[in-house]
């Protein structure tokens, strides 16, 4: 009669009661505000853009851009509006003081502009650009005010280079531009300004735009 061999005791499994087997995570509760708090960051950059303007817009001063010659027949593509202006371009911004180190690509820098005066009715005059900060200026005039922007690829954006449409108002729009564009036969008679709020920190939102004689609101 042969011998049965003694168990391993090395081998032998343990049993282990239901209860002290560890689940997957994925059926444990997860708790709620490791769901809330990443809705709330979110929620709040989103908030965080209108908000901003509403604020630029309600405490912002205002001030006229001047626009460059637009192409008539290259105006409006889909439901945007875009435009540039004179401050925009190399030519006209590196003739100014403090434009020798900051014209480079990829820099930041502000455009301070100083208000004209409008004589009688129409369409306002436009500010003028008198010199370039690296810095937001500490202080200045009553009639003056610090634009940011930044340069790249030869010109200068401000966020004020394209615009929403209202679709009721499109083809209109396009074909006052259009008009407006033909009519004018040198870069000062161009009949376009834009309208727009200016706050402390240099930020802007744009507020209507004329087209010789007509305002539209953005």
């Amino acid at each position: 009669m042969k011998s049965q061999p003694f168990p391993d005791e090395s081998s032998e499994k343990q049993l282990i009661p239901d209860s002290q087997i560890n689940l997957p995570l994925a059926n444990k509760p997860i708790p709620i505000l490791r769901l809330v708090i990443p809705l709330l960051i979110q929620a709040g950059l989103l908030l965080a853009i209108p908000a901003q303007s509403i604020q630029t817009y309600l405490t912002g001063k205002t001030v006229i851009l001047q626009t460059v010659p637009v192409d008539p027949y290259s105006i409006l593509t889909g439901y945007y509006q875009t435009l540039s202006y004179d401050i925009s371009t190399k030519n006209t911004l590196e003739k100014l003081p403090g434009s020798k180190d900051l014209l480079k690509d990829g820099n930041g820098f502000y455009v301070v502009l100083q208000q004209e005066k409008t004589i009688g009715k129409g369409i306002p005059k436009a500010w003028k650009p008198v010199r370039l900060s690296e810095k937001l200026p500490d202080s200045l005039p009553e009639n003056q005010v610090a634009l940011k922007g930044k340069y790249q690829y030869n010109s200068v954006t401000y966020g004020l280079e394209k615009y929403n449409i209202p679709e009721d108002q499109r083809n209109q729009i396009n074909e006052n531009i259009s008009q407006a564009a033909r009519s004018a036969t040198q870069r000062d008679e161009q009949p376009i300004v834009v309208e727009i709020k200016v706050d402390s920190q240099g930020k802007s939102v744009p507020i209507s735009m004329w087209v010789k004689e007509r305002n539209y609101r953005f």
